[in-house]
């Protein structure tokens, strides 16, 4: 385990009740899991070069959460994965994450999110933003 994370093959399966609140995830995490963070009262999370992957509901209700740091190697981020974040305020996507699935920042009221490509990729879930959020193209 790693600052409280319980890693299986290199993805985050889940975290204990004693995570920190202010999250690294470490190079070597490839995926977080289904899940992975839901409900817990972190309040932000940097993310190495490495991960590719977020998965369904990883951050589903973190209330407390407002800041995320995704690495540009991050590829796809599921469906609902910041469902529930409603204190998130800005995320920065990288250009080269070509997938970003329905209501993947549902209930995210409070969020700005920057996509540093020049227009939103076509093969993105036509409700991905569902919520109306603010985008920033290619800061």
């Amino acid at each position: 385990m790693t600052q409280g994370l319980v890693i299986k093959n290199n993805i985050v399966t889940e975290v204990s009740k004693d995570i920190n609140l202010d999250v690294i995830i470490p190079q070597d995490i490839k995926e977080i899991g289904d899940h992975a963070f839901a409900k817990t009262k972190i309040k932000s999370i940097i993310i190495d070069e490495g991960l590719v992957t977020i998965h369904p509901f990883a951050f589903y209700e973190c209330t407390e959460l407002e800041k995320v740091i995704l690495p540009s190697t991050i590829k796809h981020i599921s469906m609902h994965a910041f469902d529930g974040c409603t204190n998130l305020k800005e995320i920065i996507i990288p250009k080269d994450c070509f997938y970003v699935g329905w209501y993947a920042f549902n209930k995210c009221i409070n969020l700005t999110i920057h996509y540093l490509g020049k227009s939103i990729p076509k093969n993105w879930s036509n409700k991905w933003n569902n919520q109306n959020c603010e985008i920033i193209l290619g800061k």
